[in-house]
């Protein structure tokens, strides 16, 4: 048989049975008086060994000393490959966990609520700097732990129930990110939207316990530092008075 024909039939390229001679997996075969390697039927079965053995993940590096062993050798060495295959799945496992996890957070309490969009200038049809904070403060809370997830799932089912008994985005929502850009806010106006997030709140957290939250005063100190250099002065005047009326 010629490299094309072992290559066919063994399902790989002749660039592969190249490769194989080169490192010395399969032996150099005899050539004919054309220069052409002529391969026996034992360097086929070489070669879908070396296939299965590659496919299996093992190293192309330990194949040759695989081939070599005995049975009961070769039994040992696969079972040493099914420890790290069976290490790689529980990693895969993990970061597969990382990406519903990422999902989770993308698709969170900001999501839930709507997610408005800047409106004005060049920041048309884009998500507003409101929206992207509540994010970023959201996986600020989860990602390091201070709100735990199964405390972060209730939450979240609870703010998608609300929205979903609204029908739409609450107004105080989009009124709260028309404010980006605005320095000030006048009193009247300021009580008025932050009475009507506090309600929202109070109807959020009704009859659902969130004491499996952590302590997280320092969590609090970074996503007030968020907040002050994302929001408005106007926005910030807002949440003051807020978070003075969920005080009381």
């Amino acid at each position: 048989m010629r490299t094309r024909d072992v290559a066919a039939l063994a399902g790989t390229t002749p660039r592969a049975l190249r490769h194989y001679h080169r490192i010395g997996l399969l032996p150099e075969a005899p050539r004919d008086a054309n220069g052409y390697r002529r391969y026996s039927a034992a360097d086929l079965v070489r070669v879908l060994r070396i296939r299965e053995l590659a496919a299996s993940g093992m190293p192309l590096r330990e194949v040759a000393r695989a081939l070599d062993q005995d049975p009961s050798s070769l039994s040992h060495q696969l079972d040493d490959l099914e420890r790290v295959l069976d290490a790689q799945a529980e990693r895969i496992e993990r970061q597969r966990g990382l990406l519903r996890e990422l999902r989770r957070t993308l698709h969170g309490p900001a999501q839930a609520l709507g997610n408005p969009r800047s409106e004005c200038g060049s920041g048309a049809g884009r998500e507003s700097q409101t929206a992207q904070l509540d994010r970023d403060v959201w996986l600020l809370a989860t990602g390091t732990g201070a709100i735990d997830s199964a405390t972060a799932a209730h939450f979240e089912a609870a703010v998608a129930q609300q929205f979903a008994d609204l029908g739409a985005a609450p107004s105080w929502l989009q009124e709260f990110a028309a404010l980006e850009g605005e320095p000030t806010i006048d009193a009247q106006r300021a009580d008025h939207l932050a009475g009507a997030i506090a309600a929202f709140a109070a109807e959020l957290t009704a009859g659902h316990d969130f004491a499996g939250a952590s302590d997280g005063a320092q969590v609090l100190d970074l996503a007030a530092e968020l907040q002050g250099a994302s929001l408005s002065g106007a926005q910030l005047e807002v949440w003051r008075r807020f978070e003075a009326l969920i005080r009381q």
